[in-house]
């Protein structure tokens, strides 16, 4: 949390309200939100794990 009471960008990402990520341009996944990952029934970082080998 920023000075001020205010949440950082990263946690305002992480927590939005939606199912968020980051892909590259080959598809490969960069960065899944907490909620995404919630909804999805995995744990933060294991996402990384099942799509390490190949494009998602």
């Amino acid at each position: 949390m920023h000075a001020g009471g205010l949440p950082g960008a990263e946690a305002l990402y992480d927590d939005a309200p939606c199912g968020l990520l980051v892909a590259g341009g080959r598809g490969q996944l960069l960065h899944v939100n907490r909620t995404l990952c919630r909804w999805l029934q995995y744990e933060p970082g294991d996402w990384w794990r099942s799509c390490a080998s190949r494009t998602c």
